[in-house]
């Protein structure tokens, strides 16, 4: 692993150490598949047959594993070398050190807005009043709704009320200059604001030591900043004449490095987090899905013929691309893929139970036993998603807010449905799948 300030060349070795999970994955089916105790006639009960699944499940997550091998090590350097807090208090500190320095060219003056908020339609004397008004005073008003006020309260500062309805809503200079987003997020020191910086560095502004100042901030430039080539070295050290100088912000940038530094934080802070909060959600789903797909195939190979097997891959994609076309020109959306997908699950579930009342080994009932098995464990899964497609569908019409879907209560319906889903394919392999799969391979071929 290089420096944590670099640019992360992890996807590169993911990539390589991918090749070589599939190498293994190869040389271990290789050894695995010389002996199959189910087709040499073997006495494997339902619990076996979950123990099977068990172990195909670990080693193909432990394969799998491999490719998460670099990032990790990545983290674990990077948060050795920074420390939480400390990346926030150097943020907060290099802000007020530029403020500092910068303060005889930094703007002072704070923005102000007059806004008169009215929830009823603005009549021809009204507008007259109003028009009067900007001529009289100093501040310009413009009347907006109450909807409009609270967008401008997000984006304003203070608010004060001059009277009924009347509102001056006050902006204040940007004091922040280096910017690193979620540095924060995991920490209880937070960042500072530029209200934060105004009433700490400004509001009470005495003189510094400009010396000492300067130290503190070429201390900070020195420990982040970071050339990941010779062409960002050379920008760095490039002197730039006035007639280029065109904005005292490219100047301030230039002087400080801001760029660089930014750069090199958002990198310590992408490898500090990259296993934090939502990110290990989708981190893990990738690695449990990965494996659960390649133990399903693995499983429905050892325990059907050759020939269905790949018949039944040769369904799947066959039905995917017609199911896919179908929903294309008929104008379906994501309730009609839902919908598919639960009907060729019952629909293969249904063909199944055919293999009781056989008197030969059918190939269709081979196959949809296959694709049963392949399909099961997302069932609960894709109800549930469904149901979701059903609620935006239902209030796109109307007067649609975020408050009518609970997206954080969603999202634990799909956890736990994610969870009984693997229950689900768990409990029915030594019962349903394994008396389906063992009555399928006792029935003489036709």
């Amino acid at each position: 692993p290089n420096d944590a300030r670099s640019n992360s060349g992890v996807v590169y070795w993911i990539f390589f150490v991918a090749i070589i999970s599939i190498l293994a994955l190869i040389f271990w089916l290789i050894y695995l598949l010389r002996f199959n105790v189910f087709k040499r006639f073997g006495n494997i009960s339902g619990i076996n047959r979950l123990k099977v699944f068990g172990l195909y499940f670990a080693s193909v997550a432990m394969i799998v594993f491999f490719t998460y091998v670099p990032p990790i090590v990545e983290s674990i350097r990077a948060n050795w070398r920074y420390k939480d807090e400390e990346i926030v208090r150097d943020i907060n500190n290099f802000n007020k050190l530029i403020t500092q320095l910068e303060y005889d060219s930094v703007n002072h003056k704070w923005g102000m807005d007059t806004f008169i908020v009215s929830s009823h339609h603005i009549d021809e004397e009204s507008n007259a009043m109003i028009e009067k008004l900007n001529r009289t005073s100093t501040s310009k008003f413009s009347v907006i709704n109450n909807g409009e006020l609270k967008q401008k309260l997000l984006y304003g500062d203070t608010l004060k009320i001059l009277f009924d309805s009347v509102y001056e809503i006050y902006t204040c200079p940007e004091y922040v200059k280096l910017h690193v987003s979620n540095a924060d997020e995991y920490t209880n020191l937070k960042l500072l604001d530029k209200i934060a910086i105004y009433q700490t560095v400004i509001r009470n502004f005495s003189i510094p030591d400009k010396t000492q100042s300067s130290q503190a901030i070429e201390a900070l430039m020195k420990k982040y900043y970071h050339f990941s080539n010779d062409r960002e070295r050379e920008y760095s050290s490039y002197t730039y004449t006035d007639s280029q100088d065109t904005t005292y912000e490219f100047r301030v940038k230039k002087r400080y490095q801001i760029n660089l530094i930014e750069s090199g934080m958002s990198n310590i802070v992408e490898r500090k987090y990259r296993f934090s909060g939502n990110a290990i959600h989708w981190e893990f789903r990738v690695l449990f899905y990965v494996s659960l797909c390649i133990s399903l195939l693995l499983f429905t190979f050892r325990h059907s013929t050759t020939k269905t097997f790949f018949l039944s891959l040769l369904t799947a994609i066959t039905l995917s691309i017609l199911t896919g076309l179908l929903i294309a020109f008929s104008n379906g959306n994501e309730q009609a893929f839902f919908g598919w997908l639960i009907f060729y699950t019952l629909l293969f579930c249904t063909i199944s139970f055919f293999v009781f009342i056989s008197k030969t080994r059918s190939v269709v009932v081979g196959i949809a036993i296959n694709l049963f098995v392949g399909l099961v464990p997302y069932l609960p899964l894709v109800c549930v998603a469904l149901y979701n497609a059903i609620l935006k569908n239902r209030y796109r019409y109307s007067d649609y807010t975020a408050d009518r879907i609970d997206y954080d209560k969603l999202a634990n319906y799909y956890l736990f449905t994610e969870i009984f889903g693997f229950l689900f394919l768990l409990i029915l392999l030594p019962t349903l799948v394994h008396r389906l799969y063992r009555k399928w391979f006792a029935l003489p071929q036709e």
